[in-house]
């Protein structure tokens, strides 16, 4: 059984049409279901109200991950169910008339980085509404919970990323790794999701010279 998690905030699927929801919905949705209120939410996080208010009303997303996490242990949920990751079970893909198939091309590191392999090791047979150019297997824990190692994650092939999204980037000009990317004033930002890793810090002329982002990941396979 393989099971699918989407990675743009899609989280359903009516009579064949996809309805998508962002963090500010979801956090929206899951804190009137927890019974908080914004200023008890606020209160607990030691923010000001507003800042609640922008988040669910998509003006402004946390600053880091930590914040999620923190999020999602106040509501007693996942940090996947606030970013709006949902599973969909593909346990009986061949019903599904169109298909596509999309190779799986290597390993990339959730770790400290490797060198990214570019053999074609497996082949995915997905749906013809889900949009990937190539699939990555992931070696290593950094990403947890969010991508596990073996985990078999789709890329969207892309040179630019936004702030925060999950991404493949291409360090010291042939090692690659799976961070979330996010660009400042000082250079570019790598953090993993495991807490238990420190942040790739790449100065602008680094960045420049050596790096660049290969594509944003838009879904994770798991056999189950």
């Amino acid at each position: 059984m393989i099971t699918t998690v989407l990675n743009t905030n899609i989280i359903c699927y009516n009579k064949g049409e996809v309805i998508t929801v962002g963090f500010g919905k979801n956090l929206k949705r899951i804190r009137k279901m927890k019974n908080y209120t914004q200023q008890k939410l606020s209160e607990k996080l030691n923010i000001p109200r507003t800042t609640i208010t922008m988040w669910e009303t998509e003006r402004h997303e946390p600053g880091s991950t930590d914040i999620i996490i923190e999020l999602s242990r106040i509501l007693n949920c996942t940090p996947n169910d606030l970013l709006g990751y949902n599973m969909v079970n593909f346990e009986n893909s061949e019903k599904i008339e169109s298909q596509n198939l999309i190779p799986v091309l290597g390993r990339v590191a959730a770790g400290s980085g490797v060198i990214c392999e570019e053999d074609i090791i497996d082949y995915i047979k997905l749906p013809h509404f889900i949009k990937v150019d190539f699939c990555l297997q992931i070696a290593g824990d950094s990403m947890e919970p969010t991508l596990n190692n073996g985990d078999i994650i789709g890329i969207k092939i892309q040179s630019f990323a936004p702030n925060n999204a999950i991404s493949i980037v291409r360090i010291r000009e042939n090692e690659g790794v799976v961070k979330r990317f996010s660009k400042t004033a000082n250079g570019i930002i790598l953090t993993s999701d495991n807490p238990g890793y420190s942040p790739i810090i790449i100065s602008p002329s680094e960045w420049e010279n050596e790096c660049g982002i290969v594509g944003v990941v838009v879904g994770r396979w798991q056999k189950i």
